[in-house]
């Protein structure tokens, strides 16, 4: 921070005092133990912070003016990624019914059947459906399949405990595919980038009152989501795209909505599409605008002498719940988020109140006594956590209440 007026031979009109101040600083955060989806070590969260402005004081500091401007990154940041456990899902359960039918047992047994959508089935000859109006062969299926799974790095394999045994896909029905445990520590991670301007006004008009009024605007996106974990589900879903997403759980006469290639788009595929195509975006949890005022005044003298009262006011802005969706543009089967066209929730704004009274007991003793409400005007309307979407809530939580609460300090 420098002060101009010691920077300069004249003084500044009217007394002005004006600060410039300049910060830059780098940190790293030891996060416990994190792996990726292979089971292997990840690197500590690394930032990178600088913020600059100017403050500006009119003399005796009775008003102050401040503006400052901050840019914020931090590099493999843990990123929540809810349906991360499907990535083991979407392994072992595709792999014990393709054993199942590779070995006919179970409803793989039969000799022919009708799945939905009027095809008829022979073993290794007629064709499995797919969602895109492509047909493989039983054999076809399966090849792709095992192809696809043989080349599935090792270090993956033990990471998520895959049991490839015969006594595991044996085990009837669907507890043969969820043999998997995830990787203990097992986080996705993303960069963080934000940036934003913060003004502050403060006012003492009289010893007695004092009056401040804070606003920040802050824009926060994100880039490289997933790390490591988008190269191996860009593959999957490239494989499960093809023949290898059309092994078919629960049993050969199985429509298409229970291959694996459905409940890979439906579990994994989605949240990890909504997440690539929120980079650059507005981070959904981020709200925008905060806005605080205080005002607050003390009674030093007459018969209200030790008493003070204040109010407060706070704002956030309203964040992202949901977003709608749109057909593909691309002209698939799937839908796609509207990014650029979310779900907002409503901006909250909070009312306190206090009152107290302060006075010495002793030459060494003083007292201070304050009753508090918070949230004045508190209303009983749940808040959206998140949307569906269609619109509709997703989740809800119960909105603040209006309390009170007193507190009584004595000071030595």
């Amino acid at each position: 921070m420098a002060h101009v007026h010691d920077l300069i031979p004249w003084n500044l009109p009217y007394g002005v005092g004006l600060s410039l101040f300049y910060n830059q600083s780098e940190n790293f955060q030891p996060a416990a133990q994190r792996v990726n989806h292979r089971g292997r070590t990840l690197p500590s969260p690394t930032g990178e912070t600088k913020d600059w402005g100017f403050l500006v004081s009119a003399p005796d500091n009775k008003y102050s003016f401040r503006l400052n401007w901050y840019q914020s990154n931090v590099k493999t940041a843990s990123y929540g990624f809810p349906s991360a456990w499907a990535i083991g899902w979407t392994t072992q359960m595709p792999w014990a019914y393709a054993k199942k039918a590779q070995n006919k047992v179970e409803s793989f047994a039969v000799s022919n059947w009708n799945p939905q959508g009027g095809y008829s089935w022979q073993p290794g000859s007629e064709p499995y459906p797919g969602g895109d109006g492509q047909t493989w062969t039983e054999q076809q299926v399966l090849d792709a399949f095992f192809q696809y799974f043989d080349s599935l790095p090792q270090d993956f394999i033990d990471a998520w405990n895959i049991n490839t045994s015969d006594a595991q896909w044996m085990i009837p029905g669907w507890p043969a595919g969820v043999g998997y445990q995830s990787p203990v520590g097992m986080t996705a991670t993303a960069d963080n980038e934000s940036e934003g301007v913060e003004v502050e006004f403060i006012a003492n008009p009289t010893p007695n009152w004092r009056v401040s009024l804070n606003v920040s605007k802050t824009e926060a996106t994100r880039a490289n989501v997933g790390g490591d974990l988008v190269a191996f589900l860009e593959e999957r879903a490239e494989a499960y795209n093809g023949p290898a997403g059309s092994v078919r759980l629960w049993g050969p006469g199985r429509s298409y909505v229970n291959s694996i290639r459905s409940w890979f788009r439906s579990y994994l595929w989605g949240d990890f599409q909504l997440a690539k195509l929120n980079e650059g975006s507005d981070a959904p949890e981020i709200r925008k605008w905060h806005a605080n005022f205080v005002n607050n005044y003390s009674f030093n003298e007459g018969r209200l002498q030790g008493t003070f009262l204040g109010g407060a006011a706070r704002y956030m802005s309203g964040k992202i719940v949901g977003y709608p969706i749109i057909d593909n543009l691309e002209g698939q089967t799937d839908f796609i988020w509207e990014i650029d066209n979310p779900y907002m929730s409503d901006g909250e704004t909070r009312i306190d109140f206090w009152i107290g009274y302060n006075r010495k007991l002793t030459d060494n003793i003083n007292w201070r006594v304050q009753l508090n409400i918070t949230d004045a005007f508190a209303d009983d309307e749940l808040i959206p956590i998140n949307v569906q979407p269609d619109g509709s809530y997703g989740a809800l939580r119960i909105p603040p209440t209006t309390s009170w609460f007193i507190t009584n300090t004595f000071s030595f």
